[in-house]
């Protein structure tokens, strides 16, 4: 990490803003931002202090950082991952259709998600979404995305290939992130 000399003060505005990001890792990510932020101060002879503004005081990451204490963040946050059926007990799979004109990638993603679902079928797999991306336009590119969730990348794949094989793409493309950070 960084050492940035005689910082005996760190603020943190709105800390918990992370948190609400649709994204199944946010709590993590603002632990370990929170974590990461704070071990700036004090580091020299001068003692430090962090403040932090958040909405959410009691929040189990807020907390857990605040108490510099990984393994009760680990706790909490691994009994929801397994309850939601998260990593690391599940995989994913990130597909991401872009194209220049909304309709038809809204098209495209609904029929790509029609089509993955009745390929996957049962309960041993989902499709989660289709929904816009958090950017949602980037250089004139409308993106929408969606996951393909599973127990095991070596079964999803199979599926994920028969699908886009399937599948007539018309002005869009295909990304693929498997198991995205």
């Amino acid at each position: 990490g960084h050492d940035f000399p005689n910082v005996s003060l760190i603020g943190v505005i709105s800390a918990d803003t992370a948190l609400h990001i649709p994204d199944f890792r946010a709590a993590e990510r603002t632990f370990d931002l929170l974590t990461q932020v704070a071990g700036r101060a004090g580091r020299g002879d001068i003692p430090g202090k962090v403040l932090v503004q958040t909405y959410v005081p009691h929040h189990y990451s807020i907390q857990s950082a605040k108490d510099h204490d990984y393994h009760e963040f680990y706790s909490k946050e691994i009994v929801l991952r397994k309850e939601l059926g998260m990593p690391p007990y599940t995989h994913l799979i990130k597909v991401v259709v872009a194209g220049r004109v909304e309709k038809e990638v809204v098209r495209q993603i609904l029929g790509f998600s029609k089509s993955l679902s009745t390929l996957s079928g049962g309960e041993m797999f989902k499709v989660l979404g289709p929904a816009p991306c958090l950017i949602s336009k980037e250089r004139g590119l409308f993106r929408w995305n969606l996951y393909f969730k599973g127990p095991a990348i070596e079964r999803m794949i199979p599926i994920l290939k028969k699908a886009v094989a399937d599948f007539k793409k018309v002005k869009t493309t295909f990304a693929f992130d498997v198991d995205p950070q």
